[in-house]
This record gives structure tokens, sequence and C-alpha cells, in this order.
């Protein structure tokens, strides 16, 4: 089975400039994990998920500094800079993840199933020639269990 006969086809997305409360708003409204952020011409831009809207709300883990001989030492966490990015985040364009996880219709949705386990990805948009197509989400995957559940053997 390929991803073109699970995804969702009438793919809610987000401008760049939309700003985060509506992103949430949407996201609520319509029992969504994620929204691909597109430009005019439907072109994929970046993807803005629940976690990225989570991360806009947890505590930012600000780089500690402190005087050695003379000096200044700085004791960073890793992705920092990010953190405090998404935290002072207004729009899509500032919280989205800009190099998301995509597939293609044709792929296969074991492969798919794989790489969201992989990469931690849901929902993942479904790009052809550039622009999205549909979208593919846990639940998508989900409702095949339920629906080959049903069947009689």
């Amino acid at each position: 089975m390929n991803v073109s006969e699970i995804m969702t086809a009438d793919v809610v997305t987000a401008r760049p400039e939309t700003d985060v409360g509506t992103l949430a708003r949407t996201m609520l409204d319509q029992q969504l994990a994620g929204l691909p952020v597109v430009d005019g011409e439907g072109r994929l831009l970046g993807l803005v998920t629940e976690e990225d809207l989570v991360t806009k709300q947890a505590r930012v883990h600000f780089p500690v500094y402190f005087g050695l001989l003379g000096g200044v030492v700085t004791l960073e966490a890793p992705g920092t800079d990010d953190e405090i990015e998404r935290a002072l985040a207004t729009n899509a364009e500032q919280i989205m993840e800009h190099r998301p996880v995509t597939v293609s219709p044709d792929e296969a949705v074991e492969d798919v199933a794989e790489r969201m386990i992989e990469k931690h990805a849901n929902p993942i948009p479904v790009v052809q020639d550039g622009r999205v197509v549909g979208v593919v989400s846990r639940r998508d995957i989900i409702k095949l269990l339920a629906v080959s559940d049903e069947r009689p053997m």
C-alpha cells in the first residue's frame, strides 16, 4: 500500500506570516498534529508541529557565564539558540521546522512508518514536484490497523 492511499489530501496549511495563536487554534479546531507551511503556490517551506508549539511554552535554558582567570567561560547547552528563537517566535516562519521530513505519494506505508519512528516525525508532508499534495500522520497508519482488524478471517 502506498502513502497516496492513506494520506489526507485536503491539507490544511499555514502561511509563513500566520501568527502562533492562529496556528494553535487551527491545530486544535481541526484536530491536527501539525501544519505544513507553504508559499502562495503551495510549495513546502516548513512544518509546525504540536511539539514546536509546546516548546514555545517550555523553560528556556540560557547559557551560563562565569569568570575564570580574568576571562569569561560560557557553558551553553546544545540547542540553546533554537530554544530562545522558538520561545520568542510570533509566527509560523519563526517557529517552524525548516527542513521537515517529507515523503512522496508513491512511497510504501511501511517505509513511512519506519521513518516516523526513526525521525520522531508526525505528521509528514506528502510532496510532489515541491508542492504539498497531502499529509500522512500516525493516525492514518493506526486507521489501517483498525480496518484490518475488522475484516473477517
